[in-house]
This record gives structure tokens, sequence and C-alpha cells, in this order.
């Protein structure tokens, strides 16, 4: 892979299911300047420090696929969506530890994120107790058309967040379980 360094104006790289540790991401993503969208999928020895490198080295990074990288943590990826101004997709399917707060800030970044915590035709953020009636705003106006909308355990709800259910213009179930920031009147 280290050849892979000479051709730098690659704009695009695929490197799905390689098996690359840090060390070998880091000395090979400095030296291609120009890169754009980068699959790292199921390269399963990456971990955060692999990132904090893609937002020194890959300025222009748009697209960016870490799905199966179960090395990948919270504090990786909130670095990453602070620090990537130019990206504007994430795929962090079957990341573990992965969780709703930094999604919701992809979201409000306008960053298009693909996860197994929703489709486009669910969003189970169900145990997330703090989860805000603002991300549920943001959210109706992302994904307005999801059909299942699971918000079981999410104590930080309150009645506010009722005006935004109306824009889910195609929302057949929702689960509001366990959801204490409610009142009985809202």
């Amino acid at each position: 892979l280290s050849l892979l360094s000479k051709l730098q104006n690659l704009r695009t790289l695929n490197l799905k299911g390689q098996k690359i540790d840090d060390q070998t991401l880091c000395v090979l993503v400095k030296e291609l300047p120009l890169l754009e969208e980068l699959d790292l999928s199921y390269c399963v020895e990456l971990s955060d420090e692999s990132l904090s490198v893609l937002v020194i080295a890959c300025l222009h990074l748009r697209t960016l696929s870490v799905e199966g990288c179960r090395k990948i943590s919270y504090d990786g990826l909130e670095n990453l969506l602070q620090s990537s101004p130019s990206l504007s997709s994430l795929n962090v399917k079957d990341c573990p530890h992965v969780f709703s707060s930094v999604l919701l800030m992809a979201l409000g970044k306008g960053v298009t994120i693909q996860t197994t915590l929703w489709t486009d035709q669910e969003i189970d953020l169900s145990d997330h107790p703090s989860i805000s009636n603002q991300e549920i705003a943001l959210l109706s106006k992302r994904y307005p058309n999801i059909r299942s909308l699971m918000l079981s355990g999410c104590h930080s709800l309150t009645d506010e967040m009722f005006d935004s259910l109306s824009n889910f213009i195609s929302l057949e179930k929702l689960d509001l379980s366990s959801c204490e920031g409610l009142s009985p009147d809202g």
C-alpha cells in the first residue's frame, strides 16, 4: 500500500477490508492531500488515531466510510465532525461505540449519515435519555418520510417535541414509552 502515496492526485480511494493499521494509514494519507472520498470499511485495526490524522491530512475529505471499524469511538467521530468542514457523508454502520449524539451532531452539520440506528424508514433512538426536542426537530426536517420513530426512554423530551412530529408526514409508528419529560396533557 505504501506505493499508493505516490499517487498525489488521487481523489477517491477504496481500502475496504484491507489489513491496515493506524500507522500505515497515517503514512499513506499524509501523501494524498487531494483525497475526497475514502472507504475504510472493515479495516478492523483502525482506531480514533486514524480519524485524527484524516482531520489534519485530508482537508478536502467529503465522503468517509468506517463501517465495521469497531475500534472507532464517540471521541474520534466527534473530533472528526468538529474539524472536517468539507465532510458531507459518513458511514458508521456496525460501529458499536457510536452514539446517537454523534449522529445528531453530524445531522446538525449537514452531514448525511449511514448507520444501523436508523434507516430511511425507521429511526430508533430508544434509551438515549439526552435526546433533545431540538434534535427531534432537526430529524423531522431531514427525514420527513420515516414510518417508524422509536423514542422510548428519551427522558429529556418535553411537550415542545410534539410541534416537530407533524413534520414526519409518513409516520405510522411512534413509541414514547418511558419518556418521563412528557406531560399527560401534552
